[in-house]
């Protein structure tokens, strides 16, 4: 920074983290306040996802109409998780939800403001939907997907391999205008792409 602006004093990192808790705090508090004073209703929706790092993550996020009727978001929590196995994750949301939607319904109803008595409170993300029919649909070609997610992580592991896979690829003719790339398990759509590229 020295070159770039002299006079620019770089903040130490307990200045950066206590200024990082207080921007947290402050905007904490304005989003209370936002959802407390509106009458809207919010929805909440989860999403999740496997970084190139192999770590988990989950977002939770409100989406409600503000006065201007324009569709607003906000996350509301994003945190590392353990495991990223639907299965897994349904059963501790299952688990967990019956009494939180329970109990939500019956404020929801002491509100006067439950939609269609509650049916449709817990549903499941389509996306979520697609995501497993075409995981379970796929496991009549799993070696098969295996056999090329294998191949696309051995070239992809070395500089020298994939230099001379492209360097086959050229006297083969094959014109691709996307790399390889590896598919990551939850997302099925990956999975296509690793075979459509492969």
């Amino acid at each position: 920074m020295a070159m770039v602006c002299p006079r620019f004093i770089i903040p130490s990192r307990w200045t950066v983290a206590r200024d990082s808790v207080d921007l947290y705090t402050f905007e904490k508090r304005n989003l209370k306040s936002l959802l407390n004073k509106s009458s809207q209703r919010v929805c909440f929706t989860t999403d999740t996802w496997t970084s190139i790092h192999k770590i988990n993550y989950m977002c939770l996020k409100s989406h409600f109409i503000d006065k201007n009727w324009k569709l607003q978001k906000r996350i509301i929590n994003f945190c590392p998780i353990t495991i990223h196995k639907c299965e897994a994750i349904s059963l501790a949301i299952e688990s967990s939800n019956d009494v939180a939607i329970n109990n939500f319904r019956r404020k929801m109803d002491n509100w006067e403001s439950n939609i269609f008595k509650g049916a449709h409170i817990h549903m499941r993300c389509v996306a979520t939907i697609i995501n497993l029919i075409v995981v379970d649909g796929s496991k009549d070609i799993i070696e098969y997907v295996t056999t090329v997610r294998d191949a696309v992580k051995y070239v992809k592991q070395s500089p020298t391999r994939l230099r001379k896979f492209k360097e086959c690829a050229k006297i083969e003719k094959i014109e691709r205008k996307s790399s390889l790339c590896l598919d990551i398990s939850t997302r099925w759509n990956s999975t296509f792409l690793m075979l459509n590229v492969a």
